[in-house]
């Protein structure tokens, strides 16, 4: 069987050109945005290899290069130039490496059939990036709180509506699929692996930094509807910005401490819990902070009641313990509030 190397190299070296555009033109992005915006030009680039390859060999082949030189990228120094497109986000994460693994799967079940390799293209490149973009800028009903990866009902929604139009376009424009048949196969693939991301999770145990802005009343403020939101009468969005921090190891000691029949520490309690916010959350050795990288305002002690645990025992979200701290108007001189030491 004859390895493709013509196809290899067309395919390496768009994906290389890919990579360092999105380098050189993405640095104003956010690191989830500039990961997202490779996700999806590389599902792009992947519905080209049914026309570039007719053996499963060189597929295979591509596969084994992309997996040594994105490895190689991961371990060296390369990481912080033009791995920050894949590596800038502040968590670990080996999506990079089960994409290939999907592309491979992909195209050997396939069998060479085009449409059946394209659909499940376009779902892996598009829906998780519209679930993503949609659940964090229009995201309000939470699906989870206590996991890394958070998701919304908007974004999931998303998700199924993107999946459901990757089925159907294909299917409507290149096979001879009855109608009825279409719609029925198009809403089933749709809902099901909709279903499947949203429910999926790592359920690794993060912390969440959670600002709220309440007018003198106590109230929760709304920000003015932009131009869109207005023409489709959608509801006012509240200011209330979550991000997600980790817990240091200084917490899983204390969490351990707890555990034992003696714990050597204080408990942390509305007596003696103080909390300071910052702005200077970077994701580089989180574990190891012992405080807020970029302090903004002083230490504050937590709200009377906290901390507490979301809901009663045996109800879901009795594992998650809140903790709060209420600063006033003019305390905080600062936007973009990303990173708290409790």
């Amino acid at each position: 069987m004859i390895i493709e190397w013509k196809g290899i190299l067309i395919i390496a070296a768009i994906l290389l050109a890919d990579l360092l555009i999105i380098k050189a033109f993405g640095e104003r992005l956010k690191p989830e945005t500039r990961r997202k915006a490779f996700h999806m030009t590389m599902g792009i680039i992947m519905l080209g290899l049914p026309y570039l390859f007719t053996n499963m060999v060189s597929v295979l082949v591509l596969a084994i290069i992309a997996f040594v030189t994105l490895f190689t990228i991961k371990q060296t120094k390369l990481k912080k130039s033009i791995g920050t497109v894949l590596y800038g986000v502040d968590r670990k994460s080996f999506g990079e490496f089960f994409y290939i693994i999907s592309v491979l799967l992909i195209f050997y079940l396939s069998k060479g059939d085009k449409i059946l390799y394209s659909i499940p293209i376009l779902i892996l490149a598009f829906a998780d990036t519209s679930a993503a973009l949609i659940g964090k800028i229009y995201g309000m009903k939470q699906l989870a709180a206590e996991t890394e990866d958070k998701k919304s009902l908007e974004g999931s929604f998303a998700f199924f509506i993107v999946a459901f139009m990757s089925t159907l376009v294909p299917l409507l424009l290149f096979s001879d699929v009855g109608r009825s048949e279409l719609l029925s196969i198009s809403l089933v693939v749709g809902f099901n692996i909709a279903i499947i991301e949203m429910i999926a999770s790592k359920g690794k145990v993060r912390g969440l930094v959670t600002v709220t802005v309440r007018d003198c009343n106590g109230h929760v403020k709304y920000f003015k509807n932009g131009f869109w939101r207005t023409l489709f009468r959608m509801k006012e969005r509240p200011m209330i910005f979550k991000h997600h921090n980790t817990i240091t190891s200084q917490g899983d000691g204390l969490i351990a401490d707890l555990l034992v029949s003696n714990p050597t520490q204080n408990k942390v309690d509305s007596t003696n819990g103080y909390m300071r916010v910052g702005t200077g959350w970077t994701g580089s050795t989180p574990k190891n902070n012992t405080g807020v990288n970029t302090p903004t305002g002083s230490f504050k002690k937590l709200d009377s009641t906290f901390p507490k645990t979301q809901a009663a025992f045996g109800s879901s979200g009795q594992n998650v313990v809140l903790y709060r701290t209420s600063f006033a108007a003019g305390d905080l001189n600062a936007n973009g509030i990303n990173e708290v030491a409790l």
